[in-house]
This record gives structure tokens, sequence and C-alpha cells, in this order.
């Protein structure tokens, strides 16, 4: 039996709706991609260290030869000349960098303005920037205070001319801060002097900054910015502890 036309329009209407409706779940044709992005935080690294010395404020020497955060020196007479070379080495990798190093020194009397030990700079390597007195606020025009704490800032030949320690992959020796590495005791101190002294240390503290994209609250820039928070930072008994 043949089917009628009217059977096969309504059949193939049918299929027509089929097919349309088939057509509506087919998906959009896309595409995607994924871009990571990794971000390593840099650092800027630095360590303050010294030759240890032996009871006679000499650096030891051969198998006993270290390098140490702290010493002690014992028995020391008027006229000694002690080893004494503080020197920052800033750490492989580190980013470019401006390095500060401040001495504050209690081995003074400083009402009668004397100094029992003192200790020359290397002036090739570093500059005197400028003191903070104990008791009065800062900054200061550069002038022999006995009681202060001095800070000097890198210039020399691991810098650039602009003062900046540039990165590098191995780490850096800035070399002493006291000129020939040593300290020399007051030849002609008597022992009511030493009574007045503030104490009986020379503490040294090293400070690093980023030389890159630095700028203070006040507009400063570069090492105008680095100085003034090498400064804050000095000035801040908090960080002596």
């Amino acid at each position: 039996m043949k089917p009628s036309k009217k059977f096969l329009a309504v059949a193939l209407s049918a299929a027509a709706v089929t097919s349309i409706t088939a057509a509506g779940t087919l998906a959009y044709l896309t595409s995607q991609d994924t871009s990571v992005n990794t971000f390593t935080v840099g650092k800027v690294a630095i360590t303050l260290d010294e030759a240890k010395v032996g009871p006679d404020g000499k650096a030891l020497t051969g198998a006993d030869a270290e390098r140490v955060k702290e010493n002690e020196y014992q028995n020391i007479i008027p006229g000694a000349i002690l080893d004494k070379d503080p020197t920052v080495t800033v750490k492989a990798d580190s980013a470019d960098c401006y390095v500060f190093v401040a001495v504050r020194n209690y081995l003074t009397d400083p009402l009668a303005k004397k100094e029992y030990a003192y200790y020359l700079y290397d002036e090739d390597d570093w500059n005197y920037s400028y003191f903070i007195p104990y008791d009065s606020g800062y900054p200061n025009h550069i002038t022999r205070d006995i009681s202060r704490i001095d800070i000097y800032q890198y210039k020399g030949e691991a810098a650039n001319s602009e003062g900046v320690i540039e990165s590098s992959n191995e780490d850096i020796s800035l070399g002493s801060l006291f000129y020939d590495g040593e300290m020399y005791v007051e030849g002609f101190a008597e022992s009511a002097d030493l009574e007045n002294m503030m104490g009986n240390k020379v503490v040294v503290k090293a400070y690093a900054v980023q030389a890159d994209n630095l700028e203070t609250d006040d507009g400063k820039t570069g090492l105008e910015a680095a100085d003034a928070m090498a400064m804050d930072f000095f000035a801040d008994d908090e960080n002596w502890k």
C-alpha cells in the first residue's frame, strides 16, 4: 500500500522539524589558551662580619682564622693597635643597591669630648656622609662631635659612578670600613677617665636598600632617598639592639 501524499507531507515535515532541533544543540565554535605569569620577588641581602681576634687584639691566622659577628678585646693597654676590619658582603643575586655602614662608639666621654678608642676610615671606598648625635635631632652638618653615630656610604670600585652596587651572580665584598683593618686605643687615657666612658663597646651596623624605583614620601629619589632612609634606620635605637 503506498502512503498517501498527505502522509508523506506530514512525515517530511516531522523530519524537517527533527533536523532543525538537532542543529539547535550544536556547540558554538570556541578556542581557549592560558598565559601564566610567575612573579619572583627580588631581594637585597648583605652580611657584616670581621676577623676573629685573639686576647691580644690581633687577628687569628692559619687554621684558627675565621669571620665572626662579635669580638672581645681583653686586657687592652693604652696605645694598643687592634685588628678590626668590619666588612660588608653583598650576597649573590641581590638587586642593585646602595650600602651604608654606621659606627656607634661607646668608648667615649661625651662631656669631656674624648675618644678612648678611634679609627680611620678608608676614604677610597667610603664616603663620610654625616653623623647623628645621641642627644639631638638630625640631620646635622658634618662636624666631629664625640657623641654620635657616624654614617658612611660605599663608593668604591665595586660600585658604579652613582654609588650603586650592581646585581651579580657572585658575592661582592666591599672591603673593610676601617683603614688598614685597625682600631687604635688612646695612648694617654687614665683610669679615672675610663670611669666616665659611655660603655665598653664599638658597634658597627650595615644597611642596604634597593637602588631602582626608590622614592620617599617627600619626593626624594635615588641616592638622596637612600640617604634619608639610612638616616631614619640608624637614628632608631630599636635597630641597635
